[in-house]
């Protein structure tokens, strides 16, 4: 498995999946306007519930000026 395996019903993340772990604790640190609400990260694939501040600005690579902003419906 890519982060990790199942030992006795407990994850066991290896050394990828615990930077996979910590890399996600400090997403909101380099990224103000997105908060991690959960998530966990699997044996092979991590889910994850991103909130994305509505009518703020980011920056994304490959998006234009009227791209940058985030709208609520």
């Amino acid at each position: 498995p890519l982060f990790g395996r199942i030992e006795n019903s407990n994850l066991i993340l290896n050394n990828a999946g615990l930077m996979v772990s910590n890399k996600f604790e400090e997403i909101s640190g380099f990224y103000p306007d997105i908060i991690i609400d959960k998530f966990i990260v699997m044996p092979n694939h991590l889910h994850a519930i991103m909130l994305a501040a509505a009518g703020r600005a980011y920056s994304s690579p490959g998006r234009t000026d009227s791209q940058r902003y985030c709208t609520q419906e």
